[in-house]
């Protein structure tokens, strides 16, 4: 019983601690002081970064060119429509495609081509109804 009332009083000092340093934060910020945000990024960095990205992007714009021709002439349209596709499926990063087709099965490639057709078409319904909305709005 004495460990459960030492852990709560721990817990309670913590969270007065961290809410008291919530001024402190925020002064830093203001700050001159350099944070690690806006220092220089070394190629090293920017190599690694740039070498990461989602799997399903490529799936989803290759989607949405094949089922919407609205998508694939105009960008901002597309662009909406990805993000909303993007995000309904899960995040599959890789560093390489190959990573990703080398350790999946035929039927998981399959599933995820299913995800993607899924997630393509109820974004594009989704930016359209949007749109719809928006012009109805407009001319009220």
């Amino acid at each position: 019983m004495s460990t459960l009332v030492d852990s709560k009083l721990r817990n309670q000092r913590f969270i007065r601690t961290a809410s008291d340093n919530i001024s402190d934060v925020s002064d830093i910020h203001k700050s001159e002081a350099p944070m690690l945000l806006n220092t220089p990024q070394s190629g090293h960095l920017n190599s690694t970064r740039e070498s990461i990205h989602n799997y399903y992007e490529a799936m989803v714009f290759e989607q949405l060119v094949r089922s919407s021709d609205r998508a694939a002439a105009d960008p901002e349209f597309m662009a909406d429509a990805a993000c909303v596709a993007l995000n309904r499926l899960p995040p599959r990063y890789v560093r390489h495609d190959v990573d990703m087709t080398f350790f999946l099965s035929p039927t998981e490639m399959e599933e995820m081509l299913i995800k993607v057709a899924h997630a393509v078409n109820d974004a594009v319904s989704y930016v359209e109804e949007r749109e719809k909305l928006r012009e109805q709005e407009e001319d009220e």
